[in-house]
């Protein structure tokens, strides 16, 4: 079975304390490799 990934993308990070940031829908649907993409969420 083939399953393609569907934009747009998530991301989830888990610290080491295991406090999570999601960061929902920071790379859009028409993305292209080695381009950067900024959100506005933090990791404080």
């Amino acid at each position: 079975a083939i399953h393609r990934l569907q934009a747009p993308f998530s991301l989830r990070i888990r610290n080491e304390s295991g406090k999570t940031l999601v960061a929902r829908n920071v790379i859009p649907k028409n993305w292209r490799p080695n381009t950067f993409y900024r959100s506005i969420v933090q990791y404080s």
